[in-house]
Order: C-alpha cells, then sequence, then structure tokens
C-alpha cells in the first residue's frame, strides 16, 4: 500500500465518522463554552510532534486506535515500526481535521441560512396563507418539544453493532454489557436517553444492592421480575449481589457515550453514601467515649460500626477509585496535570483515615470492650483527627470541582 493509497482509506474513514458525529451533534444541539475549550485543548495535544502525542497517550490507546482503524479500513495490523508510525502519524492529522470540522459545524446552530434549497416543497396554497395580505395568524402557545434522542436499545445496538466490528469487546464482555443494559431497560423502561433522570439511577444502584445473586438459577426467583426477585430475597434470606459486582453494573453503563453521566452519578451517589455513613458516627461515637458511665455502650457502638464499615468502607474506596479513573482516563492524566495530582492528595488522605479507623477498630475498641476507659479516651482524640483529615478532604475535594478542571 503506497501513501496515497493509506490517505485516501483514512479519508474515508474519518468522513464517515465525521458524519455520524454531526448526526448526533444535530440531535445533541451545539457545545457549551467548556466543551469547546476542551476541544480546542485535545486539538493542542494532537498538534504535537508525532511520536512525542503517542508517547503521551500511552501503549495501550496506541493499540486501541491502530487496531480500530485497521478493523474499519482492512489495514493490515502487522506493519514494520516505520509503516506504523507513517500510520499513526495520519491517524493524528485525521482527527486534527475532524475536530475542527466539528468547532465549524458548531457555528451553524449560530444561525439560519435560507439560501440553500427547502427539503420540501410548499405548495401556492401554503404560500397563499403565508402572504402578508392574508388573514391573521393563531400561534399556538404550546411549548417547544425537547431535543430528540435515541431510544436507550437503539443506540446500545449501534455501540454494539461498532464494537464487534471493530473487535474491542470479547464475546464473553459483550453479553455481560448486554446483560446489565437489558436490566437497566427492564427496570427504567426503554426511553430516549436524555430522559433519564438522577431518580431513575438511585433506583437502579437500590434495585442492584438488594437483588439476589445468581436470581435466574436459584428456584425462589426463577421467572421473577427484578423487584420481585428482590422481595424473595428479603423474604427468603437469600444472599445479594456482592459489592464488586454492583460497582461493575455500574460501570457497564460507560459502555454507552451518552451514559456517561448517569454512570458517574450512580458511582457518585454510592461513594457519598458511604461517606455519610462514616462521618455521621464521629459525633455519637466521640459523646460516649467521654463519658466514663457509657463505656460499655461506646464500646458496642464502636465495635458494630466496626462491623458495618468491614462492607462500607470497601464501597467507598472502590466507587471513588473507579470514579475518578472515568474522570481522568489515562495514568499521564493523574500524574501530569494538577487535577490528577489533587486527586492523589486526596487519596493519600483517605489512606491516613483509614490508618486512624484502623487503629479504633483494632486497638482501642476492644481494649474499651476489657474495660479500659484510657482507651475510650484515646478514641475520641482519634476521632478528633479523623475529623481534621475529613475536613481537608472537603477542601480538596471542593478544589477539585470548583478551581481544578478535568484533563482533557
Amino acid at each position: 500500500m503506497n501513501y496515497g493509497e493509506l490517505r485516501t482509506k483514512v479519508h474515508g474513514h474519518f468522513k464517515r465518522v465525521l458524519e455520524r458525529a454531526k448526526a448526533r451533534r444535530e440531535e445533541l444541539g451545539p457545545y457549551t463554552e467548556l466543551e469547546k475549550e476542551r476541544i480546542d485543548d485535545t486539538i493542542q495535544l494532537y498538534e504535537m510532534d508525532n511520536e512525542d502525542y503517542w508517547d503521551l497517550v500511552g501503549k495501550d490507546e496506541v493499540a486501541k486506535q491502530f487496531r480500530s482503524f485497521c478493523n474499519a479500513t482492512g489495514v493490515p495490523q502487522k506493519q514494520t515500526r516505520e509503516n506504523a508510525w507513517v500510520i499513526l502519524d495520519e491517524i493524528r492529522k485525521a482527527w486534527i481535521g475532524f475536530h475542527k470540522a466539528m468547532l465549524e459545524h458548531d457555528k451553524t446552530f449560530e444561525k439560519y441560512d435560507f439560501s440553500t434549497k427547502p427539503s420540501a416543497v410548499v405548495s401556492a396554497a401554503e404560500c397563499a396563507h403565508a402572504s402578508p395580505s392574508s388573514a391573521p395568524v393563531t400561534i399556538s402557545k404550546k411549548p417547544p418539544q425537547a431535543l430528540s434522542s435515541p431510544l436507550l436499545s437503539v443506540l446500545f445496538a449501534e455501540r454494539k453493532a461498532e464494537a464487534e466490528q471493530t473487535g474491542q469487546w470479547s464475546a464473553k464482555l459483550l453479553n455481560d454489557y448486554q446483560a446489565w443494559i437489558d436490566l437497566f431497560i427492564e427496570l427504567q423502561g426503554d426511553r430516549p436517553v436524555l430522559d433519564y433522570r438522577k431518580t431513575d439511577a438511585r433506583d437502579f444502584k437500590n434495585v442492584l444492592i438488594e437483588l439476589p445473586s445468581n436470581r435466574n438459577k436459584l428456584p425462589q426467583t426463577i421467572g421473577l421480575t427484578p423487584r420481585e426477585a428482590v422481595q424473595a430475597a428479603k423474604d427468603h434470606g437469600l444472599p445479594t449481589l456482592s459489592v464488586s459486582t454492583v460497582n461493575k453494573a455500574l460501570g457497564r453503563l460507560q459502555g454507552i457515550p451518552e451514559l456517561e453521566s448517569v454512570g458517574i452519578q450512580l458511582l457518585l451517589l454510592l461513594h457519598l453514601l458511604c461517606v455519610a455513613f462514616w462521618v455521621g458516627i464521629f459525633s455519637p461515637l466521640r459523646s460516649l467515649a467521654l463519658m466514663p458511665e457509657h463505656l460499655t455502650d461506646a464500646a458496642e457502638l464502636g465495635h458494630r460500626f466496626g462491623q458495618a464499615a468491614a462492607l462500607i468502607v470497601p464501597t467507598l474506596i472502590v466507587a471513588g477509585l473507579w470514579m475518578a479513573w472515568l474522570l481522568v482516563g489515562n495514568l499521564q492524566g493523574l500524574l501530569f496535570t494538577g487535577y490528577g495530582q489533587a486527586l492523589l492528595f486526596k487519596v493519600l488522605l483517605v489512606g491516613l483515615l483509614l490508618t486512624l479507623a484502623a487503629a479504633n477498630k483494632l486497638r482501642f475498641v476492644p481494649s474499651m470492650q476489657s474495660g479500659d476507659a484510657k482507651a475510650a479516651r484515646h478514641l475520641a482524640r482519634s476521632i478528633e483527627g479523623e475529623a481534621i483529615v475529613v475536613l481537608v478532604v472537603l477542601a480538596t475535594t471542593a478544589t477539585l470541582t470548583s478551581v481544578l478542571t478535568l484533563p482533557s
């Protein structure tokens, strides 16, 4: 394959990608100012030296884009190192053209151009009704319809077909995506993706937490709807989905680009619920620990909290790390951007919190159960230390959400 043939394949492939992107943008409407800034930042990255750019994005992204392009165009994946760099350079330049073309397309939302021929022929009678001399026209007061968006099932079918064509998902992974998307649709209905709300995400998460594991194999739940299976699990004391399975189900929503915000909302909700549970114990436990006459009550409360924390804390950590990875996207963004470095600082603070919490659970609370009043005072001081660290964590979180911007 010569250079001209390569250029033809790159042009044809990215022209198809661009047409699909423009069609989706027509449904979604113009970019926000923040989205435009991020696209400009992305273009600046693509305009780096070819090898510098691909070194920056990392081997996994290089392999993903190279494989996707080859699968879509029929270009053999086995290439010499020199030819591979030439192909990657053309891909990089094509992405520059793609993003610039999308920004130009965005300008078409700023005005209407009536110089082109209308898509439908207007009859003479209709023209007469539109003339200034005609009778006054009654204008409908009905509100404009919201922007339309594809049904979730349709959007997932398109994403599934794309993944099958490019080899992005294995057969096992594809079936996993299909199962969780089907469950979401069964619970919340097959609706246009832009119609889903936070309440839908919260309800889906709540059902997942109480859904029995292997519900399609258990005799008590075979043939039941998800909500009926939840009730059966409560009635029969059946084991429910593990934390890792719940988090995986939430993460599978990332397979649909338009559901990315829903998936992050689910993880954020789960993360915040765990934080609220942890921080909410500080005041009552500290107060009891400082009252010698309530030493037994303080020890019992600390013990019960430790048992619950064995489930809550891992969920908090997994949801937080998963959400951070979805937001940052790669190791370079984590290590070499202000947002990523602030996130790492927050992780260190959480590590300090876990150290203090471990001391409470493994040392102070057992001593209090043995009647050691001195251990209760140590526990109270440890909780005060945890509260200070939490305040620093909250300040860091405020910086992440209001001062720093996500890596492009």
